[in-house]
């Protein structure tokens, strides 16, 4: 077959723009298909709760065949997706170039052939032609002019060409599975592993065999290692199958229904982690640490809060937020008085921190990490650990106490020298936010002190006091998250990068 002329790449631009509202609908499409598989196994699950024998037995086995086959379809599709969104941009920005010269070219007085020769048009004056220039003189410099805009338009569009191939072999990589479940071996566990170990395996695999292992291990969705749109998926499958579900793992389900939220671990006991935007190929990743009395009925406020920080930091579509709620966050006041939650807390978010990198596709991406109140707690005790955090950029927010480390220099940063850790460290407590109430008499030095050398970043001082006979405000607390807070626009300056160093 004949590679495409210059004027059918460019001819392209007209519906490559469809390639991400096909990604999206397709994606639409599956959610639904898996709460419509699972409201079905439910109410079977209902009606047989008593059933008991031979016929109940293969009823129950080809219900959970049922659920095999659609969490199989379920992810040959997200591969599908995978592809559109990973190759499709590339795609979508080459064709609209080589059509925007092919224009430009129309308008200066050129014409292109169907190999990509541009030539000028007799009859017609040349935009790169001075005007004052005999008719010899004109022919001679479009004629040279015309030789260089055929390099361009060629190498233009050879440019869509292999994004077109690229694009091709990514979706003839991910169709297979839609058919076939070759190279399954059923029974067997995804390997053990550190999570650039289980990326590499699980990228390798086909798609048969990554349902074989989603089928031996329900939790499978949970591993560090699996990339994000896949542990998405299967979390996805798991969370719309609880049939005893509770009314916060059902609310769950309604808040997870945008294509730009990826539920990345899904706990029995209602922990959960969701980002805003896909971790795996943003530029820019922000962890957000919630504080005292998160729970998963928290997602929602903290949900607002991710989608206003990546409006803040600028180009949304190259930014992450993950709210990480996925440590025994103290209950209450009383509760939060001691680290200990923390201590429990900081193995877990450090290993999430390198695990984002382990599964991160191109260019390293800047993490920041922000804390907030007893979050903060957590972010500076696990980044007191020898083992620090994987991040570029830490933000203390209305902290009790830092976790008992003195200075933002006794923190470790991968990638940042010992020597220019403060630099990366910033911190900002509202006058009156009642959490100054608190440090540092009970976790440790306020961050926001010149003593612990953190950078501040600036704030409201908060609405008037709730009494005639203080200066602190309850919702002073949560307030750095409001639309036109100074907070809210210098994270999101930091989660890009362009914090003021």
């Amino acid at each position: 077959m004949s590679e495409p002329s210059a004027d059918v790449v460019a001819g392209w631009s007209r519906d490559s723009h469809r390639l991400d509202e096909v990604a999206v609908d397709l994606d639409t499409l599956v959610d639904r298909c898996d709460e419509q598989i699972a409201a079905v196994v439910r109410g079977s699950q209902d009606v047989a709760e008593h059933w008991t024998g031979t016929a109940a037995a293969a009823h129950d086995a080809a219900l959970q065949a049922r659920r095999t086959e659609a969490a199989r379809v379920a992810l040959a599709a997200q591969a599908v997706i995978t592809a559109l969104r990973g190759a499709g941009p590339d795609l979508v920005h080459t064709v609209a170039a080589a059509d925007a010269f092919l224009r430009a070219l129309a308008t200066d007085g050129y014409r292109a052939d169907a190999d990509g020769r541009v030539q000028p048009v007799p009859g017609r004056p040349q935009a790169d032609v001075p005007r004052d220039a005999s008719s010899a003189l004109a022919l001679s410099i479009a004629t040279v002019n015309a030789a260089g805009h055929t390099d361009t338009l060629r190498r233009l569009v050879a440019a869509a060409r292999d994004a077109d191939a690229v694009l091709a072999a990514a979706l003839d990589a991910a169709t297979p599975g839609v058919h076939a479940e070759a190279a399954a071996t059923p029974g067997t566990l995804l390997p053990l592993g550190p999570p650039a170990e289980v990326a590499r395996v699980w990228r390798g695999a086909s798609v048969g065999q990554r349902m074989a292992w989603a089928a031996a291990d329900p939790d499978l969705g949970n591993r560090a290692g699996i990339p994000v749109a896949d542990r998405d998926r299967l979390n996805r499958v798991r969370l719309s199958g609880m049939r005893a579900a509770t009314a916060d793992q059902r609310a769950l389900r309604r808040r997870l229904a945008r294509p730009d939220r990826f539920l990345l671990t899904l706990r029995d006991d209602g922990r959960a982690v969701v980002a805003v935007g896909d971790p795996d190929v943003a530029r820019d990743v922000a962890v957000m640490v919630p504080g005292t009395g998160t729970t998963l009925a928290s997602l929602t406020t903290n949900l607002d809060r991710a989608d206003r920080l990546r409006g803040a930091a600028g180009d949304g579509s190259s930014t992450s937020v993950v709210v990480w709620q996925d440590y025994a966050a103290p209950a209450d006041l009383t509760a939060a008085a001691s680290p200990s939650a923390a201590r429990a807390a900081a193995a877990g978010l450090g290993g999430l921190t390198a695990d984002l990198r382990a599964t991160h596709l191109g260019p390293p991406a800047h993490q920041t990490v922000i804390g907030h109140s007893y979050g903060s707690t957590v972010v500076g005790v696990t980044a007191s650990r020898p083992e620090g955090l994987d991040a570029a950029d830490v933000i203390l927010v209305a902290s009790p106490g830092a976790g008992g480390v003195l200075t933002a220099s006794g923190l470790h940063l991968t990638g940042v020298e010992p020597g220019e850790v403060s630099d990366h460290v910033w911190a900002v407590t509202a006058d009156r936010d009642p959490i100054r109430l608190a440090s540092p008499y009970v976790l440790g030095r306020d961050p926001t002190s010149p003593l612990f050398g953190a950078r501040e970043l600036p704030s409201s001082p908060g609405d008037p006091p709730w009494a005639p006979h203080s200066r602190y405000g309850i919702e002073n607390h949560s307030s750095y998250w409001e639309p036109g807070s100074p907070t809210l626009a210098a994270m999101g300056a930091v989660i890009a990068g362009r914090g003021d160093r």
